[in-house]
């Protein structure tokens, strides 16, 4: 390869901005925690992490990792929830933000959603999402959460609202770039203090 080549590689990727967030997927036990990280795994036998790259424009590409705090085994939640190892995992420092998961069938679930918010609001200058899943198993007898109980609810805490499918994959590629454009959003606002 000729220097000159080269040089016109190099010239060409320092105009491009890569940023890297994680994102920590939490929520009761069977909201589609480890479906939402088979998804992105690299690794088929564990779910515990998963890897989304996104490009947003032509000058600025976003590398999400996806972190499920259970490492796919929701027993497991529980006792990391009554611990201070997940208040101290879930606060740490190169977290960026956290996708709030509930079931859109099951309403529990989005009313236990109060205790992992006590957590994480703790943390400040991170992103939280609120995500209805389970939206391909919607008709009028399975849905016990309104769509506009949930919106109403992500207003409340000053959150986006959205609900998917991580079985189909709907409205997940919007979700994702939302949570992309408000990380790098706070990268800017932290440069400007």
């Amino acid at each position: 390869m000729s220097t000159a080549y080269k040089k016109i590689i190099l010239m060409f990727s320092k105009n491009i901005r890569v940023y890297k967030f994680q994102l920590v997927v939490i929520g009761d036990k069977s909201v589609g925690k480890t479906t939402l990280l088979k998804r992105f795994s690299p690794a088929k036998e564990r779910f515990l992490y998963g890897v989304l790259g996104l490009k947003l424009d032509d000058k600025t590409k976003v590398r999400l990792g996806l972190i499920d705090y259970t490492g796919g085994d929701d027993n497991f939640a529980d006792f990391l929830y009554d611990g201070d190892y997940l208040r101290l995992f879930l606060k740490h420092e190169k977290i960026n933000g956290y996708l709030l998961l509930f079931d859109v069938t099951n309403k529990d679930s989005l009313k236990n959603l109060q205790r992992w918010l006590h957590i994480v609001c703790i943390k400040d200058n991170v992103v939280k999402i609120l995500v209805g899943n389970k939206c391909d198993l919607i008709d009028e007898q399975q849905r016990q959460v309104e769509h506009e109980e949930a919106k109403q609810y992500a207003d409340l805490l000053n959150i986006p609202y959205f609900e998917i499918s991580t079985l189909t994959g709907e409205n997940m590629e919007q979700m994702f770039i939302t949570a992309a454009r408000q990380l790098i959003n706070n990268v800017k606002k932290r440069r400007l203090l």
